[in-house]
């Protein structure tokens, strides 16, 4: 999968030259230093997942208590996007947490991302205590969320 994604990067490089921004170049850049400096490749608990070649996935089980999922990364080409990719891509995620029998989620995204996670029952937290563009979300935590005070308690965490 390593290589096959570098050959796609590549290939995005071509189709878009530097100076030309495109999301899914720069995002599949980024995944792929991520993964690498975290030496995720060789990990039983981390995954990278790709779509017909459309949308790709990287994402990981904790080994901890409580376990979760966290999606790293996940993207769609864009000519592909807005035709059901990112969401069977979601529903392969969901699958492979009932295989391991987990249950929640744990992800930030960027903001534009908020509209396709809110339509899946996402529901958009606020920016992290770091202060970076992205947003955490987490459907089953959300669930047990009763007030306010329970909601600052989850950002401290996050």
């Amino acid at each position: 999968m390593q290589d096959h994604l570098k050959k796609l990067l590549a290939q995005l490089e071509v189709k878009y030259p530097k100076g030309s921004s495109t999301c899914s170049k720069s995002h599949l850049k980024m995944a792929l230093y991520d993964w690498n400096r975290e030496k995720n490749w060789d990990s039983k608990n981390s995954f990278v997942y790709g779509f017909e070649d459309k949308g790709y996935v990287f994402y990981s089980f904790t080994s901890k208590e409580p376990k979760h999922c966290t999606i790293r990364h996940l993207f769609v080409l864009e000519e592909y996007r807005g035709k059901g990719v990112g969401r069977k891509i979601i529903e392969m995620i969901k699958t492979h947490m009932r295989m391991r029998s987990i249950k929640r989620f744990r992800f930030f995204c960027n903001k534009p991302a908020i509209e396709f996670y809110n339509k899946l029952g996402f529901k958009y937290l606020g920016e992290s205590k770091q202060g970076l563009p992205f947003v955490y979300c987490d459907r089953d935590t959300l669930k047990s969320i009763k007030n306010k005070k329970q909601l600052s308690k989850l950002f401290k965490i996050y």
